[in-house]
């Protein structure tokens, strides 16, 4: 049985809405999550731990 034009119309704009409205909701979920992992990467704990990795490795023994 043939469904009317309109029907395959209504139905094509209906899935193209809900593929918009997954991909804003991941936009917003990724872009969220990058902003949380930038803020984690620049932040004073991971700061201080490289700059005591860097300074373990290219201090100088103490000399006795």
């Amino acid at each position: 049985m043939r469904r009317p034009v309109a029907d395959l119309e209504r139905d094509a704009f209906k899935r193209d809405s809900r593929f918009l409205v997954r991909l804003i909701l991941i936009l917003i979920v990724g872009t969220l999550a990058g902003v949380w992992m930038f803020a984690q990467l620049t932040g004073e704990q991971v700061a201080g731990c490289a700059a005591q990795a860097f300074g373990g490795v290219t201090e100088t023994a103490p000399s006795e």
